[in-house]
């Protein structure tokens, strides 16, 4: 029974690997310039409460690391064409 079920097992994780397989149509794409993407980041934290302290904490950390993050991001950035 054992070997049935592992048998069955593995035929289905083969055959889900061969439907989720990219079905391109063996054209190669420009990869020489990434494509360029926002992110949005959300934090939950607590705003008020007894942790509402901790909350102030992350707030101000997060302003602060927002520059770094921005500027890693525009020197990573792909040059326009």
């Amino acid at each position: 029974m054992k070997r049935i079920v592992a048998l069955t097992l593995g035929f289905l994780m083969i055959f889900s690997l061969t439907a989720c397989s990219n079905k391109g149509d063996g054209t190669k794409k420009d990869v020489s310039a990434p494509e360029v993407q926002d992110y949005n980041i959300a934090v939950c934290i607590p705003i008020t409460g007894t942790n509402a302290t901790y909350a102030a904490y992350i707030k101000n950390g997060l302003e602060m690391l927002w520059p770094i993050l921005k500027s890693v991001a525009a020197s990573t950035a792909p040059a326009a064409k």
